[in-house]
């Protein structure tokens, strides 16, 4: 996108109200109502090969095949849920401006992830690689509520960069294309972001299911927790429903292990909205 696809957006975000899921919607033998769960494309079982898979055998097996790049804001940030989905190469954290992130995809009766054009507004994110046959996949992925876009690379900053840290410290620094912005070369790389084609406002009883968050905020934590503070601090629209479903994870490409210490720290990070709200959630009167 361009600077003249930029939006306003400071309209504010309606705020529902706080309210407790309906019993039909704890009970994991009626999980039908959720029916937008359902329609995510099904898992496709990809073993991880080594720590970041095996993209540069694929390359090399491939020959002539192009390098992509994607910007994961969202579950794309975990290593284990982008594994789900195709292979793909290093990932590094990073921060981008004129987007905004927030939980602004809503269906019926769930809500997930979404970013758009937004002057001023800033997120951090995970850059990573893939070979062009997989980009498909993960357009799959992400559905058709969400637009495929190329990012201009000068919003995109290497986040140790952005923190004043020595790179050379650094296990995963930035890809070179971004610390090397004068090689012509390796500018031409094209780097994609998958963009909302309309931002929509929270809902009441579109519920944000704990088992993403999970997902979302473990690949941010990750790369630290600063980054994961400010992953969470630059989110939107935090306030509204929730559903707990950590014991019977509904969301397709859940945690396959939660640590109970990895847990605690997701919850000590999430923001008072969200909290809140979660605390509303009787879980400890499931019937089943």
């Amino acid at each position: 996108g361009t600077a003249s696809e930029a939006r306003s957006c400071n309209t504010p975000s309606s705020i529902v109200p706080l309210r407790s899921p309906p019993t039909h919607l704890r009970t994991p033998s009626s999980i039908v109502p959720l029916f937008e769960v359902r329609l995510l494309p099904p898992v496709r079982k990809s073993p991880l090969r080594g720590r970041f898979g095996n993209l540069g055998a694929r390359m090399a097996s491939s020959g002539t095949k192009e390098v992509h790049y994607i910007v994961g804001y969202g579950s794309l940030m975990s290593e284990e849920s982008r594994a789900a989905t195709g292979i793909t190469g290093l990932g590094w954290p990073v921060k981008i401006d004129g987007y905004r992130v927030g939980w602004s995809n809503v269906y019926s009766a769930t809500t997930y992830l979404g970013a758009e054009r937004c002057e001023g507004k800033s997120s951090n994110a995970v850059i990573f690689k893939l070979a062009s046959d997989e980009i498909k996949r993960f357009d799959t992925r992400e559905g058709r509520k969400y637009e495929r876009k190329l990012v201009d690379l000068g919003q995109i900053s290497c986040w140790w960069k952005d923190q004043k840290m020595n790179p050379s410290k650094q296990t995963n620094s930035c890809p070179e294309f971004l610390t090397n912005p004068t090689d012509g070369k390796e500018t031409q790389v094209p780097v994609w972001i998958y963009c909302m084609r309309q931002w929509q406002n929270r809902r009441k009883e579109s519920f944000v299911l704990q088992s993403y968050v999970d997902v979302v905020v473990s690949g941010a934590l990750a790369y630290g927790e600063e980054f994961a503070k400010c992953w969470i601090q630059n989110c939107e629209q935090w306030k509204g429903d929730m559903l707990e479903d950590r014991v019977v994870p509904m969301y397709p490409r859940a945690l396959s292990k939660l640590p109970s210490d990895l847990a605690k720290s997701i919850d000590e990070l999430l923001p008072s909205e969200y909290s809140e709200c979660r605390s509303k959630v009787d879980v400890s009167k499931d019937d089943g």
